[in-house]
């Protein structure tokens, strides 16, 4: 194996070492000894993690007390955040509600020479570098191996630590490709490397197929089915789901002596090649994408049900599609939890709408882009509306193509089938997955005929998911509904709809163009719902002018938001029971763990009402979950917490928000008794498939707004 090279440590002012116990020199003196108390150190490792990003002082109380807030954070926070600030001289803490810590430059951090020596790998790799690839991620592990600030305790710490786990994990990919591709003496590293991958990250099957490829090259291939076969046995029984087909495809070839194909990227046709796939973090997730192109706008395709990236690459018409696309943009392509090369999810716990978008958001930091256009079809239109509503200031654009409001059509939503009509489909498909051929005369009924497609169809969707996790799914697409939302999309959009839609009729794409504020609706030719199939021309310069053309969007200051209003019961005769000072006391109590539990939550406060708070949120699910713990939080203190929540579009205004859906959040809390979390239907609905359950509580007349109001109860999150 080609011996490690030494990571070079230029002359800097301030050194950082993340990886192992914390260290930072500045100008040549150890700045952590002189740091008095392991809280300020747990505060100084958390700062110097967030690289040139702010830190939320809210967020703070976390990091600095894990085991739960003192009496006043607030005050002990300052008396921190002095010492610290005098024990860093000449480094600077600036900020007060957003902290960020200036280190003297010039400065290395040792986590940020790995990250740059893999993306060196990576670069080297696709031009087949294999030597320099192979040089680069070894000194990037090479840096990584003591592990992430090893000691520290805390949430944080262990979100980071996974994050920086990846970063090993890559780098022994690319230490296990390099080494199959320049063979000989460094089969044995891409063993080792491989091995390591199987044993820290078991469900990533990438792993198993280097390992399986490089035991076969030293001539162990009854190894290498051996690996297979528990790869099998780990993914029935844990996942009830089978490896991917390239890795049964490698097993097949094995079983009948055939050699396995050379670690390089697959040729696709002539100028163009099937990008290097990479991975992104979200919590525990890996998120596996692609990049393509090098245009000044990021644009992220979010494709429909299980279909992966890595087969559509088989299919010459797809990659005609990208191939135009990435002339205009930098196209980011990816696959869905629990599809394709992302990791595998069991069937009963696939994602929310709401960890969908995180995934997203997840994706675009990943491929560093603060912004993208978003482009979805079919279900991946209702996702990338659901983010541009919610998420205006990282979304430049949205594109919309066979998307639609209500999954299961209702009096008030004919577009689609009754929920008799969609489970029959379901059922029909779990009959079909073997075969499912036949069902092009609903995706792409000009190739219904093709048998080259029909097969390729097939293929693709077994690579996406098992017959399990496709049909679950499937029946997960019931519950979604986006009716109550999409008025709040303000980022420019285009909705495109083919006027012969089989699956997916035009009556719902013409719902879209109409409920969208401001977005213009095409109307296409043709009855192929899978975007890159039929006539992609006409398609692709719609989205050409869209896109180039589209206006920029401002600074977000009309956003979805899920609204909490939470406030004390009875905090009247509470307050005369105790008297003044200690009312006073228990409310600074009451204060710090609201925003410990909005901190950890990702809620973000917007003010105070006596005895309550006014918050948001970008995800519902989180709003619920963070009001739960904050009633339950507040039962050892003796208070009784009600809540209300409703998600909407609201105003923001110098961090106010304003709006009607803000009136309706107060008066669902009016309804809440001691205890209750009460929610609006459009909450509940966003939640669907989240595993939180609620009881119904009828309808109600919610003073000064229209209509009656279905309200539900939190039961259990």
């Amino acid at each position: 194996m080609t011996a490690p090279t030494a990571v070079a440590e230029p002359a800097v002012r301030s050194r950082v070492r993340l990886c192992g116990p914390l260290a930072l020199e500045i100008d040549g003196r150890d700045a952590v000894a002189a740091v008095p108390t392991g809280q300020a150190r747990s505060l100084l490792a958390y700062l110097l993690t967030r690289d040139e990003r702010c830190a939320e002082r809210g967020a703070l109380f976390d990091v600095v007390w894990p085991g739960g807030a003192p009496k006043d954070p607030q005050a002990d926070l300052r008396v921190i955040l002095t010492r610290l600030r005098r024990a860093l001289t000449p480094a600077t803490l600036e900020g007060r509600q957003q902290l960020q810590l200036i280190l003297p430059a010039p400065v290395w951090v040792d986590v940020e020479v790995a990250k740059r020596a893999i993306a060196t790998a990576r670069a080297a790799a696709r031009d087949a570098a294999w030597g320099p690839a192979l040089e680069q991620a070894q000194a990037a592990l090479e840096l990584l191996r003591p592990g992430f600030l090893t000691g520290q305790e805390g949430a944080w710490a262990q979100d980071e630590r996974r994050a920086h786990e990846e970063l090993e994990l890559e780098a022994l990919e690319w230490i296990a490709r390099s080494g199959l591709a320049l063979g000989g003496a460094e089969l044995a590293g891409a063993q080792r490397a491989a091995r390591d991958l199987v044993s820290r990250s078991a469900f990533r099957e990438t792993g198993h197929r280097l390992l399986m490829e490089a035991l076969a090259a030293t001539g162990n291939v009854a190894e290498a089915l051996q690996v297979y076969d528990d790869l099998r046995v780990l993914l029935r029984e844990e996942l009830g789901a089978a490896p991917a087909a390239e890795v049964q495809a490698l097993h097949q070839r094995l079983l009948v002596g055939e050699p396995a194909p050379p670690p390089v990227r697959t040729v696709v046709r002539a100028g163009m090649t099937a990008p290097a796939t990479r991975y992104a973090r979200n919590g525990e997730i890996s998120l596996a994408y692609q990049v393509l192109g090098d245009g000044p706008t990021a644009l992220l395709l979010v494709t429909g049900w299980v279909l992966p990236m890595e087969a559509t690459w088989e299919d010459p018409a797809y990659v005609r599609f990208v191939e135009r696309l990435a002339r205009s943009f930098r196209v980011i392509l990816w696959d869905k939890r629990g599809t394709g090369l992302s990791d595998r999810v069991a069937v009963d716990r696939l994602p929310t709408l709401e960890e969908r978008m995180d995934d997203i958001a997840a994706v675009l930091d990943a491929a560093g882009a603060e912004q993208a256009a978003i482009a979805g079809m079919s279900e991946g239109a209702v996702l990338a509306a659901l983010f541009g509503a919610a998420h205006p200031e990282r979304t430049s654009a949205l594109v919309l193509y066979g998307g639609w409001g209500c999954t299961v059509g209702d009096e008030g939503y004919r577009a689609m089938p009754d929920r008799e009509d969609f489970d029959g489909f379901a059922a029909d498909v779990q009959r079909s997955w073997d075969d499912m051929g036949p069902f092009l005369a609903l995706w792409a009924p000009t190739y219904e005929h093709d048998p080259a497609v029909r097969e390729w169809w097939t293929r693709a969707l077994h690579r996406g998911a098992s017959p399990a996790s496709a049909v679950a799914w499937l029946r997960m697409l019931a519950d979604f509904d986006i009716r109550g939302v999409v008025g709040a999309i303000h980022t420019p959009t285009l909705v495109l709809h083919r006027a012969g839609d089989r699956i997916i009729t035009v009556e719902n794409g013409r719902w879209l163009g109409e409920s969208i504020p401001g977005a213009e609706y095409v109307e296409l030719a043709g009855e192929d719902h899978l975007w890159w199939l039929g006539d992609q021309d006409a398609l692709l310069d719609e989205v050409e002018r869209f896109l180039v053309g589209a206006a920029p969007v401002r600074e977000p200051d009309r956003v979805l938001a899920t609204v909490l209003f939470t406030d004390i019961v009875d905090s009247t005769r509470r307050a005369a029971e105790l008297g003044d000072r200690r009312w006073r006391d228990l409310m600074a109590r009451h204060e710090a763990i609201v925003r410990e539990r909005l901190a950890r939550f990702r809620g973000h406060e917007v003010k105070t009402l006596g005895d309550g708070f006014l918050s948001r949120f970008d995800g519902p699910a989180r709003a619920i979950r963070c009001a739960a713990a904050i009633r339950d939080a507040m039962l050892p203190l003796g208070l009784e917490v009600r809540a209300g929540l409703h998600t909407g579009e609201v105003d923001v205004v110098d961090d106010d928000v304003h709006g009607i859906a803000v009136a309706i959040a107060a008066r669902v809390a009016a309804t809440a008794a001691a205890g209750e979390v009460i929610v609006s239907r459009t909450v509940r609905d966003l939640v669907a498939g989240s595993g939180i359950e609620f009881e119904d509580r009828g309808t109600h007349d919610l003073k000064g707004v229209a209509d009656d109001w279905h309200l539900y109860a939190l039961a259990s999150a």
